[in-house]
């Protein structure tokens, strides 16, 4: 019998595997032909992971987001430009239809930006880092995990940070920077992202995350497991019903997938936060919620129209805004909605404000580019046992389901988690499905 056609191990070759070793082999091409860069941002980019979401800088007008942004978008620029010879092999290593959607998505960027009457550099800034930060993580060849881990352990500090703020322990207040006088009893609990609904998204974005990590984990898994459960505490700390459409979407999710074993251990977990939440919540009165974020898309949706493909370009909802409510008072608004009259910045509803910003070929593009990462992730997770990738769309979906009412995409820490997420469903399909391979997992119980 001829050796090399032999197959020891009694399993018939599947087409999934070919198509995860030929994107694997593209990748390793670029992290191979760029190693002295690879290997020091492959160390480099989890330690990044674990401190972008604790970036704090007082004194500034926005000592909690600014810093973030700036970081980030060096941090990128940096990368990319040390690893520029393997930009172009890590961007052919994505599958042709990623690659249709990233550019459709940055081609509506830049039109925005240049057809458009504002361009806020700040606004345009922030969706060019995630597509970069995407492109760098595939060029260094960095491993699923490892970011990973970086992203929990971050979640872990955010949330002792918000617990020790519950319990009347600011760090911020005994160094003198912020004092806690100013804060009422819930939003005292900011953590290092300023706000505790900011605090809820992006912890309920990570938990699914945790989780996955968690479960695959044999080796130091009580420590995990003491992050999730601080991770899991600091969200009801915060008293935001964020986690209640978070966790919600991010429970379809995993249900979809039938794995039993992950699904049934979140949706569990999942249910007993969003009651707990429910029931406790310190956040006001859910219908004054609601109505104040009606008032917003009431005073917004008439103008959509006015730029209809492109939109009104980078920051456009916020400049515009204050012109629409004066618009809408005119036209004599409804007077119960006078409580809620005030400057916003933010639509509360990231669709919506794409579609201000960037008009309909933004907003379908943006869809599009969520659309087709989760694609990736329910072809890897339905073939093979691929607990990451379930937990990082799981994590994306909860942050798409959050944007709904919020705007967690507009922020500079909600942003990277989300492409950091959407990298790990990309980095875990170029992965070959050695699992499945060797008869270990099974893609209906895992």
């Amino acid at each position: 019998m001829n050796s090399a056609t032999t197959n020891t191990s009694g399993l018939r070759p599947r087409q999934g595997v070919n198509f995860g070793r030929t994107t694997r082999s593209r990748v390793e091409e670029t992290a191979s032909g760029n190693a002295p860069c690879a290997r020091f941002f492959s160390w480099m980019l989890p330690v990044f992971a674990f401190s972008l979401p604790l970036a704090v800088l007082p004194g500034l007008e926005q000592p909690f987001s600014r810093p973030k942004l700036v970081l980030w978008s060096v941090v990128v620029l940096v990368g990319l430009l040390s690893c520029a010879r393997h930009v172009h092999a890590a961007w052919r290593s994505l599958p042709s239809w990623v690659q249709a959607v990233l550019t459709v998505w940055l081609g509506t960027l830049g039109a925005a930006a240049l057809l458009d009457n504002f361009s806020s550099p700040v606004s345009l800034i922030l969706p060019l880092a995630g597509v970069g930060w995407l492109v760098l993580l595939l060029a260094v060849r960095l491993q699923p995990e490892r970011l990973a881990w970086g992203l929990v352990l971050s979640g872990g500090a955010v949330a002792a940070v918000a617990l020790a703020q519950f319990l009347h322990l600011d760090p911020f207040s005994r160094l003198g920077w912020l004092p806690a006088s100013t804060f009422s009893s819930r939003m005292s609990v900011f953590s290092t992202l300023g706000n505790p609904n900011f605090v809820a998204a992006f912890l309920s974005g990570l938990l699914p995350l945790s989780l996955s990590l968690m479960s695959q984990m044999r080796k130091y898994r009580w420590q995990w497991s003491l992050l999730f459960a601080l991770q899991v505490t600091a969200i009801l700390a915060t008293g935001s019903r964020a986690p209640i459409l978070a966790l919600a979407g991010a429970s379809v999710w995993m249900v979809s997938l039938h794995r039993r074993k992950l699904a049934g251990a979140f949706l569990l977990i999942a249910l007993c936060i969003i009651l707990l939440v429910t029931l406790f919540s310190s956040a006001r009165d859910l219908g004054t919620t609601l109505k104040g974020r009606a008032y917003i898309w009431k005073v917004a949706a008439p103008h959509l129209a006015d730029h209809f493909v492109f939109g009104l370009g980078p920051g456009g909802f916020g400049a515009s805004f204050p012109v629409w409510e004066a618009q809408y008072w005119k036209r004599a608004g409804d007077v119960h909605d006078r409580i809620f009259a005030g400057l916003e910045d933010h639509a509360h509803n990231d669709y919506l404000e794409i579609f201000a910003d960037y008009g309909i070929a933004g907003l379908s593009a943006f869809l599009a580019v969520l659309s087709v990462f989760l694609r990736l992730a329910w072809i890897r997770t339905r073939n093979c046992p691929a607990r990451l990738v379930a937990g990082a769309a799981a994590g994306v979906v909860a942050l798409a389901a959050v944007a709904l009412v919020d705007f967690p995409l507009m922020r500079p820490a909600e942003v990277f988690l989300f492409w950091s997420l959407m990298a790990i469903t990309v980095i875990g399909n170029s992965q070959p499905f050695q699992g499945r391979q060797a008869g270990i997992g099974n893609s209906r119980t895992d």
